[in-house]
């Protein structure tokens, strides 16, 4: 939101900064405290145990499909392969191999990055344009 204001330096806005976030904050940059999607997004896909890949399955497609997982086709053809799951944990991690497992943490969190991001990170737009035109298999 800051970086929108910018663009428009008549508009005035208020960011509420209650205590209780301040915290948070603070704890997250001591390392005192930590995000299990982050840390589930950030392992390597071959190390990722039971619990982490279940965890992976169950929220890593929680995002809107038409507008954010379709996007991406691998992320949408992943999606497609948890429904045709039924949305079984058990059933899915018998057709998500490793790579699969390593496209949805990468996708999940790449389908959250704003128009900013996508277009004024190098890093991120290479990324992102790779991962709009590919497809792959989804299992192992």
């Amino acid at each position: 939101m800051v970086r929108v204001l910018e663009d428009f330096p008549q508009v005035h806005q208020t960011f509420n900064m209650v205590p209780s976030m301040l915290v948070q904050v603070e704890e997250y940059a001591e390392g005192r405290a930590s995000d299990p999607f982050l840390q589930c997004a950030l392992k390597p896909s071959e190390s990722l145990s039971e619990e982490e890949q279940a965890f992976i399955l169950r929220y890593f497609f929680q995002a809107n499909p038409a507008r954010m997982i379709a996007r991406y086709p691998r992320y949408a053809e992943l999606h497609d392969a948890w429904r045709a799951a039924d949305r079984n944990v058990v059933r899915a991690r018998r057709m998500f191999g490793e790579q699969a497992f390593r496209d949805l943490q990468v996708l999940s969190q790449l389908a959250w990055f704003d128009e900013d991001s996508l277009s004024g990170d190098a890093d991120v737009r290479e990324l992102a344009l790779k991962a709009a035109g590919s497809r792959r298999r989804t299992s192992r």
